[in-house]
């Protein structure tokens, strides 16, 4: 239920909350700030709610861009959140049916998914989500992401 705690914050307001508590913003990041938002919520999570549980907090920060390494909670977070029924793409039913019988495959799949899905729009993919593409064997060449 926390994991979007800062999902509705302005660009600004991202960044500016992170650099109050003095999170690293990469460059990525700084493009992007709406990522932010799952790191911050972690932060908002434990200050706001007392939540101190590291497993909790890790799935909280990777339910966006995912990471290298995914605990089972990672994942199931990662995917209740990028397989929700309002999201429309033509592939979440079968994901979803998936992600019930294959917690693993069924993250690899939503992050190549993603990975070619900002690939064709040209757009740049965050360098956690190529971390998480590599960790679970996706061919990133192959899905035309580039690495850089």
């Amino acid at each position: 239920m926390l994991h979007d705690l800062a999902r509705l914050y302005s660009p600004e307001r991202l960044v500016a909350e992170c650099e109050t508590r003095s999170m690293p913003i990469d460059a990525f990041e700084r493009a992007n700030p709406i990522v932010l938002h799952a790191r911050l919520g972690a932060k908002i999570a434990a200050e706001a709610f007392g939540v101190h549980d590291p497993h909790v907090l890790s799935a909280i920060e990777k339910h966006t861009t995912g990471a290298a390494d995914m605990s089972p909670l990672d994942c199931a977070v990662f995917l209740a959140d990028s397989l929700e029924p309002e999201r429309t793409f033509p592939e979440r039913r079968e994901l979803w049916k998936l992600a019930m019988n294959d917690l693993v495959k069924a993250t690899r799949d939503t992050i190549e998914l993603s990975v070619r899905h900002l690939a064709r729009k040209g757009r740049t993919v965050a360098p956690a989500t190529i971390a998480a593409a590599r960790a679970f064997g996706i061919p990133l060449e192959e899905v035309g992401a580039s690495t850089n």
